[in-house]
C-alpha cells in the first residue's frame, strides 16, 4: 500500500528491481524516523507545519478524486468548470492570500500577477476537489489514511530538515580548518586576491589581458567584453556601479552574489537595444552601457559553508535514524493497477532563473 500512490512505471520498477525496492525502503523508513524526530522537537505543533500538512491533504483528496472519477469513465464529473474555479476563488480571498504567505515564505522574490492567477486556479480546483472526495467518503478509506499519513511523515521530515539548515551553520573554527585545505575558499585571500588585480588595473595594465589572466568567467576570453546592456539586464550591484560611470571609467572592487567585479565602461549609447547582440530587457529607446569586467569569484566560498553544513545535517540525520528506528518489510506488496490518471495542478511559484554571470539572461 506504501506504493499504490506512485505511477505504474516507477512501481513497475520497484517490482523487478531488488536495489531500487530497497533504497526506497530506506527512504521510508528515513522519512518516519524525521517525522519522530521533529515530532520530539514539538515541530508537529507549529502553525507552519499545520498549514503545509492542510494542503497536502487537500491534494492527496483531490488526486484521489480525479483518479475515481477517470476510473469510472465519468469525464464530464471529472471536470471542474472554470465558472466554479472562478466563483470558488472570488468567496475564498482570505483563504487564498494565506496561502500564498505559507507558499512564499523564505522568497525574495515577489510573484507575478500571471504566477499568482495561475496558482489561483490551481488552489480553487484542488480545494473544490477535495470536497467531493469528502462527499463521496473517499477520505475514509485505508488507502487515502495512508496517503495522509506519508504526508504528514514527509511534512514533518522536511520541517526537521530545515531546521537543521538553521541550526547547523559552520562555526568560525570549521571554517579556518576548512580553509587550510581549501584556500580559494577563504574570504580574505578571495577579497585580497580582487584587491591586487585592481591595483594592477589602477596601475595601467591592460585591462583585456588582465581580463583574460583572472576573470572567473566566460568574458574573460574576450578581454571582460559583455553585451551592450539597459536597466534590469545585470544584478543590481553590478548595474548600479556601471551605470554611475562614464566612458573610460574603472570601477573600485564591486560585490555582487557571484563575486568581486572590477567594471571598465568601454561606451554608453542611447538607442533602442539590437535583439541579437544587446542584452533585451524593453524593446524601447534607453541607455545602454557596454563594459568590460573582471569577475574574482566567491563559488568556492559558498561552497564552503555549503559542504561542512552539509555533512553536519547528514550526521544529524544518521543520528535521527539511529535514535527513531523504524521496522519495516522488505518484501512489501506493490500492486499495479494500471493506467494512472493525470494528477491535479501542482502548486508551486516558479523560482526565478539564476545565473552565473552579471547577465541576468
Amino acid at each position: 500500500m506504501l506504493t499504490d500512490p506512485l505511477p505504474d512505471m516507477q512501481k513497475r520498477q520497484l517490482a523487478e528491481n531488488d536495489k531500487a525496492r530497497q533504497d526506497a525502503l530506506k527512504n521510508i523508513k528515513q522519512l518516519f524516523s524525521l517525522a519522530q524526530a521533529a515530532e520530539a522537537a514539538k515541530l508537529d505543533k507549529t502553525e507552519k507545519f499545520q498549514q503545509r500538512l492542510e494542503i497536502q491533504i487537500e491534494k492527496v483528496l483531490a488526486d484521489t478524486e480525479a483518479q475515481k472519477s477517470s476510473d469510472n469513465g465519468a469525464k464530464a464529473a471529472s471536470e471542474v468548470p472554470e465558472a466554479e474555479v472562478t466563483a470558488y476563488a472570488a468567496a475564498h480571498p482570505k483563504e487564498f492570500d494565506a496561502f500564498v504567505k505559507m507558499l512564499a515564505e523564505g522568497s525574495k522574490e515577489q510573484p507575478t500577477p500571471e504566477q499568482l492567477e495561475a496558482v489561483k486556479k490551481g488552489w480553487s480546483e484542488i480545494k473544490i476537489r477535495a470536497e467531493r472526495a469528502r462527499k463521496a467518503g473517499y477520505d475514509k478509506t485505508p488507502e487515502v489514511q495512508l496517503q495522509i499519513k506519508m504526508q504528514r511523515a514527509q511534512s514533518l521530515a522536511g520541517l526537521y530538515q530545515e531546521s537543521l539548515d538553521e541550526q547547523l551553520k559552520p562555526t568560525k573554527e570549521e571554517l579556518d580548518e576548512y580553509y587550510k585545505t581549501h584556500p580559494n575558499a577563504d574570504p580574505e585571500k578571495v577579497k585580497q586576491q580582487a584587491e591586487d588585480v585592481l591595483k594592477k588595473v589602477k596601475a595601467g595594465e591592460d585591462f583585456a589581458t588582465l581580463a583574460g589572466q583572472f576573470s572567473a568567467d566566460g568574458s574573460g576570453a574576450k578581454g571582460g567584453l559583455l553585451r551592450w546592456f539597459g536597466k534590469g539586464g545585470m544584478v543590481p550591484e553590478f548595474e548600479a556601479a556601471a551605470f554611475g560611470m562614464q566612458k573610460g571609467q574603472v570601477s573600485d572592487l564591486v560585490k555582487s552574489k557571484f563575486g568581486y567585479h572590477i567594471i571598465k565602461i568601454d561606451d554608453r549609447a542611447k538607442r533602442k537595444p539590437n535583439k541579437e547582440t544587446d542584452v533585451v530587457t524593453t524593446e524601447d529607446e534607453q541607455d545602454l552601457v557596454l563594459a568590460r569586467h573582471i569577475l574574482i569569484s566567491t563559488g568556492d566560498v559558498d561552497k564552503a559553508e555549503g559542504e561542512i553544513k552539509q555533512k553536519k545535517i547528514q550526521r544529524a540525520i544518521e543520528d535521527a535514524t539511529l535514535k527513531y528506528p523504524v521496522t519495516a518489510p522488505n518484501d512489501f506488496a506493490i500492486n499495479i493497477k494500471g493506467i494512472r490518471a493525470p494528477e491535479t495542478p501542482s502548486l508551486k511559484l516558479p523560482a526565478p532563473g539564476a545565473s552565473a554571470a552579471p547577465d541576468k539572461k
